[in-house]
């Protein structure tokens, strides 16, 4: 997957500006329509500055009908896209009128693997939802195409066949990220101050670590080095 980056490219207002938040506060991936036959990030980014009077354009990720996935905002940044749910929602949009025509093979096959890695750099974004299921959007034909599809697809594949290689090198990822993240639990389990082991309190009491001891936290690694120490020293 390949994303063209138009971060600090595109149209924004001269004076207004988006809020921010953390990574953390995105709890859901929002996918819309452009509602328009054609279109590009740019177009849209023009239309939400110059007529809607907004700070920039609304939507993160901007999919052309080519399959081109292009990101507009930083995660972070605050687009206006699904009214009192932006703080919590990163917004996609494919380019396109649903109403009257289909995503392209190409447009879907990116919105899948877009929302797949997104999922994966969002832990907390665990929902995938339409425009219209956003509060107070029930009336909005945004993205009009069948979301329980999506979401099916996202988990167990989309309607494009995948080569045999394909699939390996995606089961290859999968295996890779789940020994890169065993890792980093192990690297921080080492790497954490703990208070005294309670075996170390057993052999040496309580006692001699307030009175020795000016700063009784340390590593687990430490706490045995010192526990060799002392008994080398008795």
């Amino acid at each position: 997957m390949q994303i063209v980056d138009l971060r600090g490219k595109l149209p924004v207002h001269k004076t207004k500006k988006y809020n921010i938040r953390k990574a953390s506060d995105i709890r859901s991936l929002a996918i819309h329509h452009s509602l328009t036959l054609s279109g590009s990030a740019q177009a849209f980014a023009t239309y939400h500055v110059n007529t809607n009077g907004w700070p920039g354009i609304a939507y993160t990720y901007v999919i052309d009908k080519n399959g081109t996935i292009n990101q507009c905002l930083d995660h972070t940044t605050i687009g206006y896209h699904v009214g009192n749910s932006n703080k919590h929602a990163l917004g996609i949009c494919m380019v396109g009128d649903f109403r009257t025509q289909i995503p392209t093979e190409s447009q879907y096959k990116s919105v899948l693997e877009l929302v797949r890695w997104l999922q994966y750099q969002l832990p907390n974004a665990t929902n995938v939802l339409g425009h219209s299921q956003y509060p107070g959007y029930s009336w909005k034909a945004c993205p009009v195409i069948s979301m329980d599809k999506l979401r099916l697809n996202v988990v167990k594949g989309d309607d494009v066949d995948m080569t045999e290689a394909e699939r390996k090198e995606i089961d290859s990822l999968k295996q890779l990220v789940s020994a890169q993240a065993n890792t980093i639990r192990l690297f921080e389990k080492q790497v954490a101050q703990i208070d005294p082991p309670k075996w170390f309190v057993s052999e040496f009491g309580s006692e001699f670590i307030k009175k020795k001891m000016s700063n009784p936290q340390m590593t687990l690694e430490g706490w045995r080095s010192v526990a060799i120490a002392l008994r080398a020293s008795k």
